[in-house]
């Protein structure tokens, strides 16, 4: 439970949009799932940022997507 509240909370905060998807934003794949993170005021100032290694503890699965590399 406590691992769907946390991926829940992480795709809430970081709300993949296909607008900012467009933008020049940093890109992820969380579960082979593609998360991008907008460039507005609000996420800028409310993402609360997590070790990758914090991330991989609790099961998920994340790596840089290696298409904006």
């Amino acid at each position: 439970m406590k691992k769907l509240l946390t991926l829940l909370m992480l795709v809430l905060c970081l709300g993949s949009t296909r607008a900012a998807q467009a933008q020049s934003s940093p890109r992820m794949l969380l579960n082979n799932q593609l998360l991008s993170i907008p460039q507005l005021p609000f996420t800028q100032q409310n993402v609360l940022y997590l070790p990758i290694q914090v991330v991989e503890h609790l099961g998920f699965q994340l790596k840089v997507d290696p298409v904006s590399q």
